[in-house]
């Protein structure tokens, strides 16, 4: 299968370089991205044993309070052993019962505010490749190709670089979106899911759905971290730019109004570079007869002689 980048005429530097920039989320043109809609910070079914596992901790807990109390009142620790047990059973039960009154209202209140804090957190910590499954979408060619000034980079999605590299869960791998008229409502903590499968429901319910209003675009996503050293990159003029193989690079489609100088550039880079040798070259145009694109491979493979005449031949 193959996944397709739109690009502005300026981004050439992913061949001259092969560098691709992973966005943050905060970034990206959609404002309802990575902020979840929060239907419970805790499952109702589950609050109880949300609740029995404080408990576990709820006698150390008192005599930490007890402790610090008592420090307060310029008294030594030592008087907290004086304090019968069942004083601290009450008083444990006590904090309990209202913890379990208190709680749901607090929670309830966070609400408004966890989303945006987890699209910060999220935007602060991850960066998103944004691709399509198509590259004759005319929509696609006008918001992302500069109106059909810039070109198309395709990539082999089989490619060992979108397929993990070692990374554990969704990060690292290319997945597909899912389109839905209502928001996933996610509960941000249940006692009953590792934190493995609570990070994958969040992918899933968050990082891979959007409206149904994006459906044309048929994206599929790729995340890496933007704070690991084992996954180095480089940040310019406040992009986060990532090395991709030439390897993962199979076609480029050059826009039906791509001018002169975008393709010199494009032709440039991959006749002066033998790693893009491979690398196929296709002319997107407008049908005459119907609202679509038509692409046209050119079935060459630019060299480094022939680049200034590949050039000429595209026009």
């Amino acid at each position: 299968m193959h996944l397709y980048k739109y690009v502005g005429p300026q981004l050439h530097i992913i061949l001259s370089r092969l560098l691709v920039r992973f966005t943050p989320p905060l970034d990206l043109n959609d404002p309802f991205e990575v902020v979840p809609h929060v239907a419970n910070l805790i499952a109702p079914e589950q609050a109880d044993s949300y609740f029995q596992s404080l408990e576990k901790d709820a006698d150390n807990r008192v005599r930490e309070v007890l402790v610090e109390e008592l420090a307060r009142l310029g008294l030594p620790e030592s008087f907290a052993k004086l304090v019968p047990y069942d004083v601290l059973r009450a008083v444990k039960v006590e904090s309990l019962a209202y913890m379990k009154h208190v709680l749901p209202a607090i929670l309830e209140r966070a609400k408004p505010t966890v989303g945006a804090k987890v699209q910060k957190a999220v935007g602060e910590r991850f960066g998103i490749l944004c691709l399509s499954e198509v590259a004759d979408n005319p929509l696609m060619w006008s918001h992302y190709a500069d109106a059909h000034r810039g070109f198309v980079i395709e990539f082999d999605a089989a490619h060992e670089f979108f397929t993990g590299g070692g990374m554990s869960g969704a990060v690292g791998r290319v997945l597909p979106v899912t389109y839905a008229s209502e928001r996933p409502g996610v509960t941000m903590f249940d006692p009953t899911l590792c934190a493995e499968d609570l990070g994958r429901r969040y992918v899933t319910d968050v990082l891979l759905t959007k409206s149904v209003d994006w459906a044309y675009e048929r994206e599929w996503r790729m995340l890496l971290p933007l704070n690991d050293q084992k996954v180095p990159h480089v940040v310019e003029g406040g992009m986060h730019l990532f090395r991709v193989p030439a390897t993962a690079i199979t076609r480029v489609i050059v826009g039906a109004r791509c001018m002169q100088e975008t393709r010199a550039a494009i032709l440039a880079a991959i006749g002066v570079d033998r790693r893009l040798r491979h690398i196929r070259l296709a002319q997107a145009r407008l049908s005459t007869s119907r609202y679509s694109i038509d692409i046209e491979d050119l079935s060459m493979n630019v060299r480094p002689a022939d680049a200034h005449d590949a050039s000429t031949e595209t026009r």
